[in-house]
C-alpha cells in the first residue's frame, strides 16, 4: 500500500505547532548562549586569575557557581514553569542569564564574579526545563515518544522535528 498523500494532518493536534521550527530556533539560541558561556569562562580563566587576582579555590567557585545554582534549582524551577507558564520562565530566565552576564562581564573582584555566575545558574536553571517542556508542547503528537528519558534532550529535539 502506497503511504498517504501529504496533505493536512488528521487530526489537528498531530501536527504540532505551526511555527515549530521557529520556536525550535529560538530555543537552540537560548541553549547555544548558556554553552558559550560556559565554554566563554573555562577559556578565560588563565585571565580572570591575573585579572582579579584569583586565587585557584576563586577559580574553582567561578567555574562551578553556576552549575551549583542550576543543579539546586532546576527540578524547583521546572514546578515553576508549569504553574506561571513556560514561556513566561524561559523569557525570565533569559532575562535574568543576560542582565547576570553583563554583570559579570563588570565584575572588579572575584567574589563579583562568582555571585555573577551563580545568577547565571538561576537563569540557566529557568530556561532548561522550560525549553524542555516548550519542545514537547510544540511538537507533532505522533513523533514525539510520550516520556523521554533523562539527559535525551538534544536527540529527542532533532528526532522531533527530523520526523
Amino acid at each position: 500500500m502506497p503511504p498517504p498523500a501529504p496533505g493536512p494532518c488528521r487530526p489537528p493536534e498531530d501536527c504540532g505547532h505551526p511555527r515549530r521550527r521557529g520556536i525550535l530556533v529560538a530555543l537552540c539560541a537560548a541553549l547555544l548562549v548558556m554553552s558559550v558561556s560556559v565554554m566563554a569562562v573555562t577559556i578565560a580563566l588563565p585571565s580572570i586569575a591575573v585579572d582579579l587576582r584569583a586565587t585557584t579555590s576563586q577559580l574553582q567557585w567561578i567555574t562551578e557557581a553556576a552549575v551549583l545554582a542550576l543543579a539546586s534549582l532546576l527540578v524547583a524551577m521546572g514546578a515553576v514553569a508549569d504553574r506561571v507558564g513556560r514561556r513566561r520562565v524561559l523569557l525570565a530566565g533569559v532575562a535574568v542569564f543576560a542582565l547576570a552576564s553583563v554583570l559579570a562581564a563588570l565584575s572588579r573582584t572575584p567574589e563579583q564574579l562568582i555571585a555573577t555566575r551563580a545568577l547565571q545558574g538561576v537563569g540557566n536553571a529557568m530556561i532548561t526545563p522550560a525549553t524542555l517542556a516548550i519542545v514537547r508542547a510544540v511538537s507533532p503528537a505522533r513523533s514525539c515518544p510520550g516520556r523521554w528519558p533523562p539527559g535525551a534532550s538534544s536527540p529527542a529535539s532533532a528526532w522531533c522535528w527530523g520526523r
